[in-house]
C-alpha cells in the first residue's frame, strides 16, 4: 500500500462520515423549509432559522446563528462577538436584504466550515428568501383584498354581480339597503328569487326586464339608465360586463345609486327659477303699469307710492336669494358683537309695526329679561325677527295678537313669536324649514319660502337652534335659542 492513502476502513469511515454529515444538512434544511412554511411573520421565520441552523453542522453545541435583516437582528442566545463566521446573502423581492450567519465559538475543535456546509448555509438563505417572499406577498394580497372589501362596503353605489346565469355572486350591504331586500334572496339557488326579489320593488317591472333580456342578448354591451320604485325613489344604474382575458362573458357587474333627491333638488331648482320668475314678474308689471298711468298724468302720488311699494318687494326678493347662495357656498359674512337681546326684540316690534296694517294682528311685546346678552350679528338677527314677524302677521286673523316673550333656559336665551292663526299643516310640519317650501301657498298667501329657511342658517350660525311648536288654543309659536354671552363688564 502506497504511503498516505488512506486504508480501504479508512476511506469507508471517510464516506460514512460525508453521508452522515450530508444528511444532518439535508435534514436541517427539510426541517427549517418544512417550519418556516408554517410561519405566518417574517420574525418567525427567522426565528425559526437561528433555532434549527446549527443542528445543520458538526458540532453543533459550538455553533450560534443569526439573520440580519432590513436593519433588524435575529440571533441565539449567547451569539459570540468572537470567532470563526460563515455568511450567505439573504434578498427579499429580487434585492439583497440582509444575511445569514453561523458563528463557532473561539477555542471549538477549531475546523473551518466545508463546501458542502456553505452549500447548505446558501440553499437556507435562499429558502429564507422565498418565505419571506411570499409571506410578503400574502400581506399584500391580504391588504388589497381587505382594501377591496373595504371600497366595495363604503361606496354610495350598491353593487351586485352576477354570473352567466344571472345568479349573485357577491354583493355589497348598500345593495340591500337601497332595494329593501334580504340577502336570502341573493343567497337561494338560481337567479329566480333574486329577480322577483327586484321586481316586486319596481313600478314598471316589465320595462327593467326587457332591459336585462337585452343585456343578456348582448353580454359585452354597457347600460346606463334611471328606475323608478314603487316607494317614490329613483334608482341610477350603470351595469358593464365581467370579461376574461380571452374575451370570454364570466357574467355581469350591475351598480345602482340612489339619486332621489338629486332629482328633487333638480326639480327644486327649476320650481325656484319659475318662482323667481313668477315673483319678479308681477312687481315689474305694477311698476310699468304705475309709470304709465304716470305718463299720462293719473293718481301720480298714488302710482309712486305703489311702485316704491312693489320696488321694495323686488329688493326683498333678490336679497333672499342673493342670501340663499352665500349660505350655500358657505360665504355669508357676520359681524359678531355683544347684542341685548331685550332692546332687539323692542326696535324688531317698531320697525316692523307696519306689517300688521291698520286691519291686520296687532304685536305686542310678552315676557321678557332685564339683562340678556348674546354674541351676535345685530343685522342677522334684525333679518330673523324680521321675518318672525312677517310671517305671523300674514298667517294671523284680522285683529288678531301676535306676542315676542324672551326666556331663559339654562345657558340659552329663547325668543318666541306666537301668532293665532291656523298653526302648521300636519304634512307641512317636516318640511317647515327647507328652502322652496312655502306654508304660505297652502292658505293662499304669497311666500317664496325662503325666510325661514335663511332664518334657520343664520341661527345656526350663531351656535343656535330653531324650531316650532303649536299652541294650545290655536296658532304656532316659532322660536330660536342662542347662547347666552354677558360682555366684559355687563
Amino acid at each position: 500500500m502506497a504511503k498516505g492513502k488512506p486504508s480501504g476502513a479508512a476511506e469507508l469511515e471517510q464516506l460514512r462520515e460525508s453521508l452522515k454529515s450530508r444528511v444532518r444538512e439535508l435534514d436541517c434544511l427539510y426541517s427549517i423549509a418544512d417550519l418556516v412554511s408554517k410561519a405566518s411573520t417574517v420574525a418567525e421565520v427567522f426565528e425559526t432559522a437561528v433555532a434549527f441552523l446549527p443542528q445543520g453542522y458538526r458540532d453543533p453545541e459550538s455553533l450560534r446563528a443569526r439573520v440580519l435583516f432590513q436593519g433588524r437582528r435575529f440571533q441565539s442566545d449567547g451569539f459570540p462577538p468572537e470567532g470563526r463566521v460563515q455568511s450567505a446573502e439573504l434578498t427579499a423581492g429580487g434585492k439583497p436584504a440582509g444575511a445569514v450567519e453561523v458563528c463557532r465559538a473561539p477555542g471549538a475543535d477549531g475546523q473551518g466550515f466545508s463546501r458542502e456546509e456553505q452549500a447548505m448555509l446558501m440553499a437556507v438563505a435562499e429558502r429564507l428568501g422565498q418565505a419571506v417572499d411570499l409571506l410578503l406577498a400574502q400581506k399584500e394580497v391580504r391588504f388589497k383584498n381587505a382594501l377591496m372589501a373595504a371600497q366595495h362596503e363604503a361606496t354610495l353605489d350598491g353593487i351586485v354581480t352576477l354570473d352567466a346565469a344571472g345568479q349573485a355572486l357577491s354583493f355589497n350591504k348598500r345593495f340591500l339597503d337601497i332595494w329593501g331586500v334580504d340577502a336570502a334572496a341573493l343567497q337561494a339557488p338560481g337567479p329566480e328569487p333574486m329577480r322577483q326579489a327586484l321586481r316586486d320593488k319596481l313600478v314598471d317591472a316589465g320595462s327593467f326586464d326587457a332591459t336585462v333580456r337585452r343585456l343578456r342578448a348582448q353580454p359585452r354591451e354597457l347600460g346606463r339608465g334611471e328606475i323608478a320604485l314603487a316607494d317614490g325613489r329613483t334608482l341610477d344604474f350603470y351595469t358593464a360586463p365581467v370579461l376574461g382575458s380571452a374575451d370570454q362573458c364570466y357574467g355581469r357587474i350591475w351598480h345602482f345609486r340612489d339619486i332621489t333627491e338629486l332629482r328633487r333638488a333638480q326639480q327644486a331648482q327649476k320650481d325656484a327659477v319659475a318662482m323667481a320668475t313668477h315673483e319678479l314678474r308681477t312687481p315689474l308689471a305694477v311698476i310699468s303699469n304705475a309709470l304709465y298711468l304716470i305718463q299720462e298724468g293719473t293718481r301720480p302720488q298714488e302710482c309712486l307710492a305703489m311702485a316704491a311699494a312693489n320696488c321694495e318687494r323686488m329688493r326683498r326678493l333678490i336679497d333672499n336669494y342673493l342670501d340663499l347662495a352665500r349660505i350655500e357656498s358657505g360665504r355669508m359674512e357676520f359681524r359678531f358683537a355683544p347684542v341685548s337681546l331685550p332692546a332687539l326684540v323692542e326696535r324688531a316690534l317698531s320697525d316692523n309695526a307696519a306689517c300688521a296694517g291698520p286691519d291686520g294682528a296687532s304685536f305686542a311685546l310678552g315676557e321678557s329679561l332685564p339683562e340678556a346678552w348674546v354674541r351676535a350679528d345685530c343685522e342677522r338677527l334684525t333679518q330673523v325677527l324680521a321675518n318672525l314677524l312677517s310671517n305671523a302677521a300674514k298667517f294671523s286673523p284680522a285683529g288678531g295678537r301676535v306676542e315676542v316673550s324672551l326666556a331663559r333656559r339654562g345657558g340659552r336665551l329663547r325668543v318666541a313669536v306666537s301668532d293665532q292663526g291656523p298653526g302648521v299643516a300636519p304634512e307641512f310640519r317636516a318640511k317647515v324649514f327647507e328652502k322652496f317650501a312655502s306654508r304660505a301657498a297652502a292658505h293662499n298667501k304669497k311666500g317664496t319660502g325662503l325666510g325661514l329657511s335663511i332664518s334657520k342658517a343664520i341661527v345656526q350660525a350663531h351656535g343656535g337652534e330653531m324650531g316650532f311648536s303649536d299652541n294650545p288654543s290655536g296658532g304656532a309659536t316659532f322660536f330660536f335659542e342662542l347662547p347666552e354671552s354677558r360682555p366684559a363688564g355687563a
